[in-house]
């Protein structure tokens, strides 16, 4: 039986780039097809046997660009905090 080869080097399909972020491959995909698309999440480099797949050296200042985003819906308390900022601004 042959070995399977692992993750092609330099790329990364859905499961494997949602792992990295912490969140599920659903959100993953909502993600792409939002329009406007998130600016942290770059375009897919291509497809790969009907997938998208991003490359490693795209993908660098994700976590970064997307900052504190924990997955799922923000507390009660998160959201009256950010709306607290607001009526602080100017």
């Amino acid at each position: 039986m042959p070995q399977d080869p692992g993750p092609v080097e330099g790329l990364y399909d859905a499961p494997r780039l949602a792992q990295r972020l912490g969140i599920t491959t659903a959100t993953l995909r909502q993600h792409r097809l939002t329009t406007p698309r998130p600016a942290w999440l770059p375009e897919p480099a291509g497809e790969l046997n009907g997938g998208a797949v991003w490359r490693a050296q795209d993908l660098r200042k994700v976590e970064e660009l997307r900052g504190d985003m924990r997955p799922g819906r923000r507390t009660d308390l998160e959201q009256a905090q950010s709306a607290d900022n607001l009526a602080d601004a100017p």
